[in-house]
């Protein structure tokens, strides 16, 4: 009894020990570079102008160049982190695999049908076998009618977005077979270079093609068709075939790694099997990086592909936003119905993302990749309508060193929560994709959460990760790219600027009837729209234009004397004036930039309630003390999902303060082109074709 008593006690010593040993403080994390001697002098900026054809085929100087490279192939060393989470995903992730066009061989073609034949045979064999061998179960990849439910996104008469099937009314989409392909067919078969964006809505680089054989390490990965890029393979990686992700040979794939890697690929393990390519210490040949373009290049709604699936440079925008992405089937290849986390990826409307997913917050709240449009107007607007104020360790970003801590900011994310300067926000970025990792990871706990977050702090950042250091050094060239990108004054995405766009503003009215058309729609907007989507107000707007005094603590009254004014017949006056007038659409960002009280807008909260920039939070470093003292909205109605009560029994929840609980502004520059609308791509099909006529099927849609 003595004994088991010492056992019990030397047992519970250890393992206080352990968890002491476990909490101890580490100190900040080095990154890979800075644990290598590397400094941002290691990683010069290219001003290889590779992708001058993009955005218009705008010319651009050195520092605008520079600012496209980065934008486009730069990764920060997040491929270590991209790698990492192939390892600690439980299975589910996996970017090599979705680059991949397998199989590529005659050899591989007859693996692959190996591979299928038992599941043909007999699905008794497995439960899962016809959800597993191809997503094809009535909910699955692949389901009758669509992609994820029965009837695939939105009711089967198309109701609500997304139609049943690619069922547009007269319209046809060029994606319509590859975006809901058959049912019953390996996952693996959806995964390729030829059906890449219908599938994954992931934009096709040019210059490549569809492997044709394998590479040396069994891996379908594309060809490249035309001479190499400019870029400096030890800074950048080399290019994938896909615009926005990069191939980083893997440090760690040493000769064990290597012995292991081919007796898998001898039978096309990391296709095929799970338990090897979802093993959590498998070491793959190469390490993915993601650079901003992954989220942000598409097809220019003015100068639009013939064939989606192989673009030109010229048919492709870097500030559009991945308007076609595919969340689900990008980032869960390995994934069947039968597994949770394959139905939470399912909900995410295509063309939105949760940014929040890996440092979750709890909150399913995917967001709409908006364009990014006339930055330079949006600045305008930042320092007239919204002085913010930066404290604590806001103080370390260069731009609020700079400027001091008050200074007008755009109100960046969809809940206006990145409000220290556009600097910091390009900056943050890179963190949210991955870079320093090693640091980021110590105040989260990737996908699950489970653990308190705390801040990664930007000092720290900039002590011990250079990759850090070589983005910030970037800030200022991503941020002059951006501005010359956007400005729709020479690098017009308006509906005229299309083919034959004219033709389908006027139809058939003559030049009278059209131009009354007009000018009465531009009282209706002045009226009804401009008091929230124009940057272009009466001087002074009360309320708005009162500075510092206005934000915080005492923004919801200063809120509601700007609300108030615009009911009156003196605002509605003026704006219409100032929207009839010729220049009134010239360096204008069509938003107010504000954020708006979701009690307000009655739209869904989620997105509004996003908690990772709140105080004490991860992104606290790059939220300002201005966004961390706005008021409560009050409470918001909010229908339980267990017991589904209808809405006339909807109870209400007293939103916290804080930050939480606004929803920014989204611009209506080239609205014609990104539909579908709200911050979560709910209304209006997703016709998944970025032809004029493709994007006007979904606007006509959407906008009624």
């Amino acid at each position: 009894m003595k004994r088991s008593r010492v056992i019990v006690i030397l047992i519970l010593v250890i393992a206080l020990g352990l968890f002491l040993w476990l909490r101890r403080d580490r100190g900040p994390a080095m990154d890979e570079a800075m644990a290598l001697g590397k400094t941002p002098a290691d990683f010069p900026q290219a001003a290889d102008d590779y992708f001058h054809d993009m955005d218009g085929g705008v010319a651009m100087s050195e520092a605008e160049i520079k600012g496209r490279n980065t934008w486009m192939v730069w990764t920060g060393g997040n491929e270590a982190f991209w790698d990492y989470l192939a390892n600690n995903s439980f299975g589910t992730f996996d970017l090599l695999k979705s680059l991949s066009s397998y199989p590529c061989s005659s050899d591989q073609e007859a693996r692959a049908a190996a591979y299928r034949s038992p599941f043909d045979a007999s699905a008794s064999a497995d439960p899962y076998a016809e959800s597993r061998s191809g997503y094809g179960a009535e909910n699955g990849y692949g389901a009758e009618n669509g992609y994820g439910t029965e009837n695939g996104y939105g009711t089967e008469s198309g109701e609500g977005g997304y139609g049943a099937a690619g069922d547009y009314g007269d319209f046809e989409s060029i994606c319509k077979d590859a975006m809901h392909p058959k049912p019953g067919q390996p996952y693996f078969r959806n995964y390729d270079r030829e059906t890449r964006f219908c599938y994954l809505g992931l934009m096709n680089e040019p210059g490549f093609e569809r492997p044709t054989a394998p590479d040396e390490w069994g891996l379908c990965l594309d060809q490249r068709t035309t001479s190499e890029d400019p870029f400096d393979e030890a800074i950048y990686g080399r290019p994938s075939g896909v615009l926005g992700l990069r191939l980083y040979p893997n440090p760690n794939f040493d000769q064990a790694a290597q012995k292991r890697w081919h007796e898998g690929q001898a039978r096309d393990a990391f296709y095929t099997d799970p338990s090897f390519y979802s093993s959590s210490d498998l070491v793959r040949p190469y390490r993915v990086g993601m650079a901003c373009s992954f989220y942000h290049v598409s097809p220019h709604p003015a100068r639009p592909p013939v064939d989606p699936e192989h673009p030109e440079f010229a048919n492709l925008s870097g500030t559009i936003g991945a308007q076609y992405f595919w969340f689900g089937r990008i980032f869960g290849p390995n994934l069947t119905p039968d597994n949770f986390v394959w139905h939470l990826l399912d909900a995410q409307q295509p063309g939105a993302v949760d940014t929040s997913f890996v440092p979750t917050d709890y909150i399913l709240n995917p967001r709409a990749m908006n364009g990014v449009f006339n930055v330079a107007a949006r600045l305008a607007a930042g320092e007239r309508f919204h002085q913010e104020t930066s404290a604590g360790g806001a103080l370390a970003l260069p731009e609020v060193a700079k400027r001091g801590p008050t200074f007008g900011v755009p109100q960046i994310l969809w809940d206006g929560s990145d409000s220290v300067g556009i600097d910091a926000a390009l900056t943050r970025v890179y963190i949210n994709i991955g870079e320093y990792h090693q640091e980021w990871i110590r105040h989260i706990q990737p996908l699950v959460g489970l653990k308190k977050q705390s801040p990664i702090e930007v000092a720290v950042a900039q002590e011990y990760s250079t990759y850090w250091n070589s983005t910030q050094e970037r800030a200022g060239n991503l941020a002059a790219y951006l501005v010359k990108a956007s400005d729709q004054a020479i690098n017009p995405m308006r509906l005229a600027s299309a083919p034959d766009g004219d033709s389908f503003l006027r139809g058939a009215r003559d030049e009278e009837e059209y131009q009354a058309v007009l000018d009465r729609g531009k009282v209706v907007f002045a009226e009804t729209c401009a008091r929230c989507h124009s940057s272009k107000l009466p001087k002074p707007a009360p309320g708005i234009d009162d500075g510092v005094s206005c934000g915080g603590a005492n923004f919801l009254d200063c809120w509601q004397r700007y609300w108030d004014w615009t009911e009156s017949d003196d605002f509605k006056q003026r704006m219409t004036e100032m929207v009839l007038a010729d220049d009134f659409l010239d360096d204008n960002y069509l938003s107010t930039d504000m954020r708006i009280p979701v009690t307000q807008l009655e739209t869904e909260v989620c997105s509004s309630m996003a908690s990772n920039a709140i105080a004490g939070h991860v992104w606290d470093n790059f939220s300002s003390a201005t966004y961390k003292s706005l008021p409560s909205v009050g409470d918001v109605k909010v229908r339980t999902a267990i017991t589904g009560d209808a809405v006339d029994q909807e109870s209400t929840w007293p939103a916290p303060g804080g930050g939480r609980g606004y929803q920014h502004v989204a611009s209506l520059i080239a609205v014609w082109s990104s539909a579908p609308y709200l911050h979560n791509n709910e209304i209006g099909w997703f016709t998944n074709d970025p032809s004029v006529e493709g994007r006007l099927a979904a606007f006509d849609h959407g906008i009624r």
